[in-house]
Formats: C-alpha cells, structure tokens, sequence
C-alpha cells in the first residue's frame, strides 16, 4: 500500500513539473508574456511542490506509525 502511494505521488509530481516546464517553454517561445507572471508562476510550482512533500512526508510517517501499531498488535 505504501510502495503504490509512493509511486502515485512521484508520477504526480513529475507530472506537475513537465506540465510546468511544458508551459515556460511556451511563454518562452511566445515571448508576449511579462516576466512578472513566469516569476509568480515558479514561485506558485515552489510553493505547490514544497507542499506536497510535506504532505508525503506526512503520509509516510502515518503508513509506518500504522504498520508499527498493526505489528504491535499482532504479537
């Protein structure tokens, strides 16, 4: 259970960087866009990101926390 949570989180951050990077090479490319919204826009991927490992850091700390408790309780 843990290892499938695992494997969905990583997809789902590198997910959200390619889609990132994906878009910055557009605005790039575009060249219409002001450098104020592509800063914003990686200051919002930092902040999202930061979050998210916070939040499998959290998820992973309770996945062993309950494996330790079922392992406990079963003796």
């Amino acid at each position: 259970m843990a290892r499938v949570c695992g494997d969905i989180a990583m997809n789902l951050k590198r997910k959200c960087r390619e889609e990132y990077l994906a878009r910055k090479r557009a605005e790039e490319e575009d060249k219409s866009s002001g450098s104020s919204s592509e800063s914003k826009d990686e200051g919002n991927l930092e902040v999202n990101m930061w979050m998210f490992d916070m939040y499998y850091a959290q998820r992973r700390r309770l996945v062993a926390e309950a494996e330790k408790n079922k392992a406990s309780c079963s003796e």
